[in-house]
């Protein structure tokens, strides 16, 4: 059973098109207590997945991405503004994360933080001089435990023939409204997040989702060229 948390390695929404209607007819919908149950139960059951991710940051930075997991194996491939083409494969024990444009291949372990030290904050790194990073294990890139929010159905929106719910999410300890959720009425998986938060905001685009069918091993191969530079040193990412 894959564990669903926020996907933290990468920075990792388009914002709303046209041809979308909505409605706030509520009196027809589940109750929020039995949606959390249904979202719950599928969650559960992810034993494997593959989804494209578009994600917008502040309405100006913008993110397209893929992930593939299956157990233990993940795979993620996309673009990163400070590294350029990138993808990384795991197998729960160790990682690769292959920097494209510059042919270097760095070996991590997931999960553990590592250090950068240096003189002035990397290009697109917040913090210090002397900054931690940490290559989280991929899993499915949004918050499928809803355990200390509180839910509250919006209404419902077609999006992209989808006929989804909103679901707006109150964190329990804040008080705060802090995340809007459209989820597939049939499936019960979201297929768009929005998060508003002061000088922060984020919408998150989740497309071709798929839950449970078998994935190709071949997907968590790197097929590396022969002169590829290889480190276990992060500084050389730098």
């Amino acid at each position: 059973m894959i564990r669903s948390y926020k996907l933290c390695m990468l920075l990792f929404i388009v914002l709303f098109s046209s041809g979308c209607t909505q409605t706030n007819d509520t009196n027809v919908l589940p109750e929020p207590s039995a949606i959390v149950k249904n979202i719950t139960q599928v969650a559960e059951s992810l034993e494997s997945f593959s989804v494209e991710v578009i994600d917008v940051i502040n309405e100006n930075e913008t993110y397209v991405y893929r992930i593939w997991v299956q157990g233990e194996q993940s795979r993620f491939e996309g673009t990163l503004p400070q590294f350029g083409k990138v993808t990384q494969v795991s197998d729960g024990d160790e990682g690769r994360l292959y920097l494209e444009d510059r042919n270097i291949v760095f070996i991590h372990e997931p999960g553990k933080a590592y250090t950068i030290q240096s003189e002035g904050t990397p290009s697109g790194i917040s913090g210090d001089s002397a900054t931690d990073w940490t290559f989280a294990k991929v899993e499915y890139p949004l918050i499928l435990d809803l355990n200390g929010f509180d839910v509250e159905v919006k209404g419902t929106e077609e999006i992209e023939q989808q006929q989804t719910i909103i679901l707006s999410l109150t964190n329990q300890a804040t008080g705060i409204e802090e995340i809007t959720w459209w989820v597939n009425i049939e499936t019960w998986i979201p297929v768009r997040q929005q998060i508003e938060q002061v000088n922060y905001s984020r919408l998150v685009t989740y497309k071709n989702v798929k839950i449970n069918e078998p994935l190709d091993s071949s997907l968590f191969e790197l097929n590396l060229p022969a002169d590829i530079y290889v480190t276990e040193d992060i500084q050389e990412l730098f």
